[in-house]
């Protein structure tokens, strides 16, 4: 009895397939392992215009089911074609409707990338392991291709508890999940020109982080994106969602309004933690003896052989009698002295003198203690690279510190998401900053890195190669797109998808998610959507909206 009803319910997607018509896109003419590359050919049926690259196909056989994404759609070579192109012929038969011995005489063909191999099993008999063949069989000639199924979306993108859509599979009303507990344990990259919608991604990748609690967040915010409400779009910022676990930071002076409404504090930071490596990443360009200059002053600094309160301070009033002394190159000091003008200019650097109070960065690690997510935002200061990057290299150091001097006791784990990674990550400047040893050493201390850039080509290769999961939206540069798939399997075949990606859209791919996948990015301005997704009934923000009787999007003003 027990071995009928196992057998009554064991149903393979063949034969749910069967219960109702599938569609046979093209047949399997060739197919390759490689190497050098591999390949499955698929002659098309019907019009190629009807496909399109990055679209899932399945190739059905007796035993198996192979889980493809179309690669390159053509047409081969065609002598008669050919000869009859531009003739008077074209239009008396359309192309279709002539057959050949071998069949249709004009056809496209479409390259297939395999992603994953799966038994034809129902999804309760799938094991794991099962789901992680790679592309080490082929199919035989003449196998179907076909749309995949819903059961086989579920079975290829299984879902956990840390799970949640970032979009639509393109083409397709099927969620793409994330396991956003995978995607924190390892550095991230979001890749994509200027203007594609990479901080809308960025800020559902940080929301779902947020909901799931899997880390904390640090967010160096150059242009107001983050916060409450983004001061170039209006769209909702993190704090709309989640505004009792973010702390925002804000460069400038805070209107005492805003501060009561969004919890912004005044960023305050003390000369005398400013070292050599903060002044080598904002300046980016400092040649090396500009920077065997100042480090040599630092040292000296350090060893109490020169009395000054500060790094600053000692470049800009060093005695000539003490440069002469040791052996200083006066030219380079005096491209140091150009370079670190702009920190005069910075209200919120101060000098400690008697100030027994603590600076801005010693009260965000209390808030990471706290549970608390930061956002740093750049105000008026938005447009100053120099300052961003001064900024950033700082405030993740200081914090690297303290998460490296308290190893040995339960701390937060967080991620630090930077904007513009590739100033920071060049491989001429990322020996001077912390980004280096955090990149290289990849969550030891609870740290984790995330890259938000238009250049990744840029970015040091070491530190690139470290990067578990990318997301990448739509980038025309060459160089870009050849950095994004270099350890892709058959890279130059992906190309082609990148580059025809459309706003909103992006290919995703890592340990975080299931197979590689063309995606449609959610409506993120859909705040009905956003708020079931991340199950939130109702946003601080709205009772506070009510509260200050004032619309929020004039804190996207005057800052």
């Amino acid at each position: 009895m027990e071995e009928k009803e196992k057998k009554d319910i064991t149903i393979s997607l063949e034969e749910l397939s069967e219960s109702k018509p599938v569609e046979c896109l093209g047949e399997v003419c060739c197919a390759d392992t490689g190497p050098p590359s591999s390949v499955i050919t698929l002659k098309i049926r019907g019009r190629p215009d009807d496909l399109r690259l990055g679209q899932p196909l399945i190739i059905e056989t007796e035993k198996l089911l192979y889980y493809t994404l179309i690669m390159r759609l053509y047409y081969p070579s065609n002598e008669l074609a050919e000869r009859l192109a531009n003739s008077p012929f074209t239009g008396l038969l359309p192309p279709p409707q002539i057959e050949g011995v071998r069949g249709k005489e004009f056809y496209g063909l479409a390259d297939l990338g395999c992603l994953r191999i799966l038994p034809s099993k129902s999804i309760e008999e799938l094991e794991y392991q099962e789901l992680m063949r790679q592309f080490d069989t082929i199919p035989p000639i003449f196998s179907i291709g076909r749309d995949a199924s819903e059961e086989e979306f579920q079975i290829i993108y299984k879902t956990t508890e840390y799970s949640d859509p970032i979009g639509k599979l393109r083409g397709f009303n099927y969620d793409v999940p994330i396991d956003f507990k995978l995607l924190v344990e390892k550095p991230y990259g979001l890749f994509g020109r200027t203007g594609i919608g990479k901080s809308i991604l960025n800020k559902i990748l940080c929301l779902y982080i947020l909901k799931h609690n899997v880390s904390q967040l640090l967010l160096f915010d150059m242009q107001g994106e983050y916060g409450l409400i983004s001061r170039s779009d209006k769209t909702k910022g993190l704090a709309y969602y989640f505004q009792e676990r973010i702390q925002i930071y804000f460069l400038g002076e805070i209107d005492k309004k805003n501060k009561v409404i969004d919890g912004s504090e005044q960023l305050i930071i003390y000369k005398d933690n400013i070292l050599s490596g903060d002044i080598i990443a904002s300046a980016q360009n400092l040649n090396e003896p500009s920077i065997n200059t100042l480090i040599l002053i630092e040292n000296l600094l350090n060893d109490k052989i020169l009395h000054y309160d500060n790094l600053i301070d000692a470049i800009n009033n060093i005695k000539t009698a003490e440069v002469q002394e040791h052996r200083l190159n006066n030219l380079s000091l005096g491209a140091l002295r150009n370079r670190i003008i702009p920190f005069e200019r910075y209200n919120f650097l101060k000098k400690r003198g008697d100030s027994k109070r603590e600076d801005s960065i010693e009260h965000m690690f209390k808030k990471l203690l706290e549970g608390k997510s930061i956002v740093i935002d750049f105000g008026k200061y938005g447009t100053n690279t120099h300052l961003y990057l001064f900024v950033a290299n700082m405030i993740t150091r200081r914090l690297y510190r303290m998460y490296s001097q308290r190893e040995d006791e339960t701390l937060p784990p967080l991620v630090v998401i930077v904007e513009e990674a590739h100033k920071f990550l060049k491989s001429q400047i990322i020996r001077h900053t912390i980004f280096d040893s955090i990149a290289r050493e990849t969550r030891k201390f609870q740290l984790t890195l995330a890259f938000v850039d238009q250049r990744p080509s840029q970015i040091d290769e070491e530190v690139y190669s470290q990067i578990a999961n990318t997301f990448v939206m739509h980038m025309n540069d060459d160089k870009d797109i050849k950095r994004v798939i270099q350890t892709l399997p058959d890279s130059k075949k992906w190309g082609g998808i990148i580059s025809g990606l459309q706003k909103r859209q992006c290919f995703a791919r890592g340990d975080a998610l299931a197979v590689a996948s063309v995606v449609d990015v959610l409506n993120y301005k859909d705040e009905k959507l956003m708020k079931k997704l991340l199950g939130i009934k109702k946003p601080l923000s709205e009772t506070l909206k009510t509260i200050e009787d004032s619309d929020l999007t004039s804190l996207g003003n005057n800052r």
